[in-house]
């Protein structure tokens, strides 16, 4: 068997897998090329030795097929056949300092990229060829990503301009740099950002500045001439942020990094995340690959504790990659103003899971909370799961929001008569926020009078058959039930969630759920900080001020009235007892 036989069939043991061991002696190398001069000087057969690739193939059309062993054959090639003068410079410089500015300057990392580095004894040598330049010299057979529009800015063959660099341990440079370029045309889409310029955009990222500022602030050309920085797109800014980890992004697996999270969170006693629960752990009530995390710190359950006479609790979707729905709990402050004490993500939004989320909060604060009201959206899932958990029955009132919402859904599906779909919603409303009973069961029947004679039984029906089926289900959501409540609205939590996902989260689904939990967690801080300085610094455009400063002077109206005493924050009451209480 002869020696090329003896190497093929080496290969194809397990041992020399890799081909680096002698197919005669059975030493190993580290290199191929190490194996092979081995080959070629001990045992002194040459056949051992492969040809070199060649590969460096001539980029003009004239002649496309005609390939070089080296790159200092196709420079020749060109000057001769070609009649190209290439432009060949020799540098030198005495520290790596200069080496740099001198790259700033010429923009080389724009141009050029990086395909080989040698390492000697006391001496590295780097060598950059044009980003134009096909390389290597072979076509792929498969494809990772739809090519572009405008095709690869890879062109077939190899431009001769391309730079050695040499540096020594002294920190001297010196560069050999052939910088006329053959075979293409100067695309600016063919350039890439320099090194300066991506650091100015890595550090606006850094200080927070938005994405559209920095697009704007690119597209402001300070030279007639355009450059690639002008055509900085998303697709550069989401690789640069990606790239320096500015989103600290904990680890690449999404549940390592939610763990790494916790631990964060629960170092030195503090405990923030009062629940976990991941995939792949054990849990009495939940299955396997359930998902559960609660989130309250010392802040929230201060608050939670001090301000728990109206509890208000609601889920929502759309907050992350994953689809896990969050839980938000809130209370109303001694300004009215509404508070998150707590969040639950889960990815089930059941009773059953809202049991164990209300079971661990009972757990974290140490006590039963026993508020006056308990406000939601229309599914009991949160109220049963409340009376069963804390064990006491606080007042359910709805959130008018959803109610509303409902109507609207329900009576432009029922209602066939344009003039009263338009006019139903004005209808409900002043219904709903009419805080008189008598005038509030006045208005019920006008507009119920109203509907049968319009033969808009459709609604009617539905009317009648979920919210005034009997004076319990009434008095869950007319503002008339709940005047003492010191509450007629819930428009805190969903100005929250509005505030989550448009102010923090910008209406973007693909948040993960690390990024989701670092959102909450400066949410609260924004909001607590709200309330501070609302404190402190009032303002005369407040809305809980001027609903205070509107109810004040109604009850200075009121007749029969000698005094009038704050009973609490937006709640008067005269000294005789004669007057209703006024609130917000």
């Amino acid at each position: 068997m002869d020696l090329s036989q003896a190497s093929t069939s080496q290969k194809q043991t397990p041992e020399n897998v890799d081909g680096r061991r002698c197919p005669r002696c059975g030493k190993r190398f580290a290199t191929i090329s190490s194996m092979n001069r081995h080959v070629r000087i001990i045992h002194q057969e040459a056949a051992a030795m492969e040809k070199k690739k060649i590969h460096v193939l001539c980029p003009s059309v004239d002649c496309r097929e005609l390939m070089f062993q080296t790159f200092n054959d196709l420079s020749k090639h060109i000057e001769e056949f070609h009649k190209v003068c290439l432009q060949k410079l020799v540098f030198s410089f005495s520290s790596q300092q200069q080496y740099e500015e001198w790259v700033k300057l010429e923009k080389i990392d724009s141009n050029y990229a990086l395909i080989r580095t040698r390492h000697e004894q006391h001496y590295k040598q780097k060598e950059y060829s044009c980003n134009r330049s096909d390389t290597k010299g072979y076509q792929k057979a498969y494809t990772k990503r739809t090519e572009k529009s405008g095709g690869t800015i890879k062109m077939r063959g190899v431009c001769p301009s391309r730079l050695i660099v040499g540096l020594s341990e002294t920190g001297e440079v010196t560069v050999t740099y052939q910088k006329t370029h053959f075979g293409h045309e100067e695309e600016v889409r063919a350039h890439h950002l320099t090194r300066t310029e991506k650091e100015e955009v890595v550090q606006k990222l850094k200080c927070g500045v938005t994405t559209d500022r920095i697009l704007a602030d690119a597209r402001k050309p300070d030279k007639e001439k355009l450059e690639r920085k002008h055509l900085l797109n998303r697709k550069d800014l989401d690789y640069l942020y990606r790239k320096h980890n500015i989103g600290k992004k904990r680890d690449e697996n999404e549940m390592v990094a939610v763990t790494l999270k916790v631990e964060e969170w629960n170092t030195n006693g503090q405990n923030f995340a009062f629940f976990f629960k991941k995939p792949g752990e054990k849990h009495d009530l939940l299955k396997d690959d359930d998902f559960a995390i609660g989130f309250m710190n010392s802040t929230m359950r201060d608050k939670l504790l001090n301000f728990n006479n109206i509890i208000c609790m609601d889920g929502t979707h759309c907050t992350n990659k994953k689809g896990m729905d969050l839980t938000i709990m809130l209370v109303k402050d001694d300004r009215n103003a509404g508070l998150p004490v707590a969040f639950f993500l889960s990815n089930r939004l059941d009773t059953q899971i809202q049991e164990i989320f209300l079971g661990a909060l009972r757990k974290e604060i140490g006590q039963n909370l026993e508020p006056l009201y308990f406000m939601t959206d229309d599914d009991p899932k949160y109220y049963n799961a409340w009376v069963k958990t804390m064990g006491n029955t606080p007042r359910r009132l709805l959130c008018t929001w959803h109610v509303v919402k409902n109507w609207n859904i329900q009576g432009r599906a029922k209602i066939k008569d344009a003039n009263m779909k338009k006019e139903m919603k004005g209808e409900m409303k002043k219904i709903l926020n009419e805080c008189n009973e008598e005038r509030f069961k006045c208005l019920s029947r006008e507009y119920f009078k109203k509907l049968e004679e319009a033969n808009e039984v459709d609604f009617l029906k539905y009317l009648k058959r979920y919210y005034f089926i009997d004076e319990e289900r009434i008095q869950m959501w007319a503002h008339c039930y709940r005047r003492n409540a010191g509450i007629n609205t819930n428009m805190s939590v969903e100005s929250l969630n509005n505030f989550l996902k448009s102010n923090q989260l910008k209406r973007r689904t693909k948040i993960t759920i690390e990024k989701l939990l670092d959102t909450l967690e400066e949410l609260v801080d924004i909001k607590m900080w709200h309330r501070i300085l609302s404190i402190e610094r009032p303002s005369a455009g407040n809305y809980q001020d001027r609903i205070v400063i509107k109810a004040h002077k109604k009850a200075e109206e009121m007749k029969n009235t000698t005094q009038i005493i704050k009973e609490a924050f937006g709640q008067f009451k005269s000294v005789q007892g004669m007057c209703a209480s006024i609130q917000m």
